[in-house]
């Protein structure tokens, strides 16, 4: 009877024992995940904002040899 008693101790200690380990891994893939998706959209936005102002400096450029160039941004004019 106490070999049974232990017994059960015993498999009551090892899984919880196993939940907290995958509580752990479970976490800590979550959080990497999370950062992972983070630092893929700042690079995304990163590389969207140079493009416009890629865009933006060649048009800068070129308003100065053809002054007569106008910006529309929003529906509003720029000169």
């Amino acid at each position: 009877m106490a070999l049974e008693g232990q017994n059960q101790d015993n498999d009551k200690e090892l899984r919880w024992f196993q939940v907290k380990v995958w509580s752990v891994a479970m976490t800590s893939i979550s959080l990497l995940t999370a950062c992972f998706l983070v630092s893929s959209l700042v690079t995304h936005n990163s590389s969207m904002y140079s493009k416009i102002g890629k865009r933006l400096s060649k048009l800068t450029e070129c308003r100065k040899y053809h002054s007569s160039l106008t910006c529309t941004i929003k529906g509003k004019e720029e000169e």
